[in-house]
């Protein structure tokens, strides 16, 4: 049942222009019957029906639909009750032009529990009740008029609704189609409430129960009504029985004249010639004269006109069973993907236009995301030359001319910073180190500086790191990494053209400028750090006026006869036999190490000058030397595995012990890290403006070109709203569209444009250095496939939130 309360509509309420479309509008449906509303054009009839079927608003006033009240529009729940009890005939058919006969009235089935073949059974059975069976398969835009009504017709009969709403469901039908659809709405009126809106009083006569009759948006009459016999407004023939007879007899003609009962024949002045076998007429009178034949379709029939009863309606058989809903409205996910690719196959030339926004926002997108990942990553390999796990001390603050606090420093070193668990002491040389050629001899004294990168003591390399090659066992043997070995290839000197791949730096040799001191490459390692791993003592000899020493287990190591079971207390020293006579040395003699704070050391031997070294110490007495070291330098490398750790335990003990002379830290390759961001921050910038408006300007191209695109395909949206595939459904086979488009489009520009970034930055003459890894490329592309569902679903749920009338729907 429909109860209509004071309904009210407006068009352009408060304006010059505003139209009062429904004025107070009081009416009451049963749950059966053929209600027919009359009205002139304009009157607002279509309006009303619109307004009852839930495809328009309304100002004030509500509808009540089986017992649910709608007192404004709100598409959820109007769509609910429509997809539910409504079924339409649009008096401009809104079907599918592009899409077979069959597709579009299966469309109404689609949410309902039916299995291809019942889909099948009732589309035929209607499509035969309208006498377009034949047309299953054609598409409707090869259609005519008529036939295009008859699916649209079709379409909303199949599903066998509670209310049938019909605009002009006759107004593109020939009589003959007109009659079968009619008696088919009557029939079914028995069981459901049909509602007609229409101009041809005829039809509404014979055909209605009901006569509703509106004008300028008022009811003025509303009355039940008495159906009388049908007679066809189509038929041209002449039926004798409805005329009076005048007969005129001669020798030669036998003439009969028929004539209406209240139409006096004006007297006919005729000449006839009978010539060779035939009748020759000459019209005297101002009358036309018609030739009653099949070719003008006039027949002139010696019988009553024929005309069509009532009981001829009540008899015509028309069965078709009612759906239950189906629970989700939803379709299946083949179902929706299909849809699309429907979509797709009728876009025409607006795939092209659709095509070529696709592939000029994908290159667009590429290429500002490759300058955004090339600003916003960092390269590492070719800024950073201290390895990360160093954190760098400084006392900076300690006076020079205070004996006391530089006494604190080096107490602080001694007591602090020898213990393992916050990180290992490495004091770094000074002197520059060189890789020298091989093979031929002269090239052998040629050498590349090594720069850009740090020593690290061997004891922190894992033997599972090395990657060619073995681990150091001799004190002047080292492993160099290979991302050292990368940066001095880079630059491509004379020396570094004498290697060829990683391997062959094994059994290279390393020396400071006067060949003096000289280190041999054992291994090569892959750590990820621009690391050189060597021994911490070799190293303290290598800066000027530093120590050449070794601890006790490194001499050992030396084989030196008469030293086998050598063992010193942490105050005992082993001097070099040479280095002991030039400084006037004997043992027993003590002896100060240190400039401003010496430590005393006392001569407990002397050991051959075939070692390169001065100093042997104990274990201790080698980490009292760093700690000196430390306290020359007034600065120093602490490695660690935990570097907050580090920090934490260094501003802890700093702060109890040296106070205003705590030491200041800071994590070197961070700094280098932050020094390269800062300097480059002007073009980062620059980079990503370029990139948020290469977004917006893509963004902008794509939502536009999907709102064009969905704007006119509005009667589509439309259609598929109206009969009950849900909203999600729609814009999940929007969004499966333009990825099916995407992925021919955007995909491969995307990578097509990636692949050229790639060849470009191999080029050294180019001097480009663009990256786009693999990892921006994946991101980039999901990002806008994201970005296309987002910009999708706007404009389509834009359109889907209106009532279908606000889009030209009639």
């Amino acid at each position: 049942m429909i109860r209509v309360n004071n309904l009210e509509k407006y068009y352009n309420k408060g304006k010059k222009s505003e139209q009062h479309v429904l004025n107070d509008v009081n009416l009451e449906f049963g749950n059966t019957g053929l209600v027919c509303i009359l009205g002139e054009s304009g009157s607002g009839k279509t309006t009303l029906l619109n307004t009852i079927g839930g495809l328009d608003d309304f100002s004030g006033g509500s509808v009540e639909i089986n017992g649910k009240k709608i007192t404004g529009y709100s598409p959820k729940i109007i769509d609910a009750i429509r997809n539910e009890h409504f079924g339409y005939i649009f008096q401009n058919y809104y079907i599918l032009q592009e899409y077979s006969v069959e597709y579009n009235v299966k469309l109404a089935l689609n949410r309902y529990n039916l299995t291809e073949q019942e889909k099948d059974e009732r589309t035929d059975y209607i499509l035969d009740m309208l006498g377009i069976l034949k047309y299953k398969k054609k598409l409707v835009s090869r259609l005519s008029g008529g036939q295009q009504q008859r699916v649209s017709i079709a379409r909303a009969l199949v599903k066998a609704p509670d209310i049938i709403l019909a605009d002009e469901p006759t107004g593109n039908l020939d009589e003959e189609n007109t009659l079968k659809t009619m008696m088919i709405l009557k029939s079914i009126s028995k069981e459901c409430l049909v509602i007609v809106v229409t101009h041809e009083k005829r039809i509404a006569k014979f055909f209605a129960d009901r006569i509703i009759k509106v004008c300028d948006g008022k009811i003025i009459s509303d009355a039940p009504n008495n159906a009388t016999a049908y007679q066809r407004s189509d038929d041209a023939n002449i039926y004798l029985k409805e005329y009076e007879k005048e007969t005129i007899n001669s020798q030669y003609a036998d003439f009969k004249l028929y004539h209406g009962q209240d139409e006096t024949p004006e007297k006919l002045m005729l000449n006839f010639v009978w010539k060779d076998e035939k009748l020759y007429i000459q019209n005297l009178m101002p009358n036309d004269i018609v030739i009653a034949n099949d070719e003008n379709g006039i027949r002139i029939l010696d019988e009553e006109r024929p005309s069509l009863d009532i009981k001829d309606v009540e008899n015509f058989e028309y069965n078709l069973t009612r759906l239950d809903e189906k629970k989700n409205v939803r379709l299946p996910l083949r179902e929706v993907w299909n849809m699309a690719k429907a979509n797709i196959s009728v876009l025409g030339k607006k795939q092209g236009f659709i095509a070529i926004i696709l592939l000029a926002s994908a290159i667009l997108l590429s290429i500002t995301t490759a300058k955004f990942v090339n600003d916003k990553t960092i390269d590492e390999k070719s800024i950073v030359s201290t390895d990360s796990h160093y954190v760098q001390l400084d006392f900076k603050n300690i006076s020079v001319f205070d004996y006391d606090d530089q006494v604190k420093i080096l107490d602080f070193a001694k007591q602090y910073m020898t213990d393992k668990e916050y990180g290992d002491i490495f004091c770094v040389p000074s002197a520059n180190m060189y890789l020298k050629g091989k093979v031929f001899r002269q090239l052998r004294e040629l050498g590349q500086n090594l720069s850009g990168f740090s020593y690290v003591s061997y004891e922190h390399l894992d033997k599972k790191d090395i990657l060619y090659g073995r681990m150091p066992k001799k004190r002047n043997e080292v492993v160099i990494d290979k991302q050292v070995i990368d940066r001095m290839t880079e630059k491509k000197s004379a020396v570094t053209l004498m290697y060829s791949g990683y391997k062959s730096y094994i059994g290279a040799k390393i020396s400071d400028s006067s060949d003096s001191k000289i280190l041999r490459v054992v291994g090569i390692s892959d750590t990820s750090e621009p690391t050189v791993y060597c021994n911490q003592n070799v190293l303290l000899g290598f800066s000027e006026n530093s120590y050449k020493l070794e601890s006790v287990d490194e001499f050992k190591e030396e084989n030196v006869k008469g030293y086998e079971n050598l063992s010193l207390r942490d105050n005992e020293v082993l001097l070099r036999k040479g280095f002991a006579e030039s400084e006037g040395y004997e043992v027993g003699d003590t002896i100060e190490i240190g400039d401003d704070i010496e430590t005393h050391y006392t001569i407990v031997g002397t050991f051959p000058d075939s070692l390169d070294i001065d100093y042997v110490f104990s274990d201790k007495g080698c980490e009292n030397i760093k700690c000196l070291m430390v306290y020359d330098n007034r600065s120093c490398l602490i490695y660690t595995d935990n570097i907050q750790k580090t920090k934490n335990y260094y501003k802890k003990t700093g702060a109890e012990q040296l106070d205003v002379f705590a030491p200041s830290m800071t994590v070197p390759h961070d700094d280098e890290i932050k020094k390269y961001i800062e300097e480059n921050s002007n073009d980062s910038f620059a980079g990503n403006l370029i990139t948020v408006v290469a977004v917006i300007i893509s963004i902008i191209m794509i939502y536009f070109m999907i709102k064009s695109n969905a704007m006119t395909r509005s009667e589509e949206l439309t259609v598929y709203r109206m009969f009950g595939i849900s909203n999600r459904s729609i814009i999940t086979a929007f969004i499966m569209e333009l990825y099916a488009i995407a992925s021919v489009t955007t995909l491969p520009a995307v990578l097509v444009t990636a692949g050229v970034i790639k060849v470009i930055s191999l080029v050294p003459s180019l001097n480009m250095g663009i990256i786009f890894p693999w990892w921006a490329v994946l991101g980039l592309l999901i990002c806008i496939y994201l970005a296309y569902a987002i910009i999708c679903i706007l404009p389509i749920k834009s359109i889907l939130a209106k009532p279908p009338a606000a889009l030209d729907l009639k």
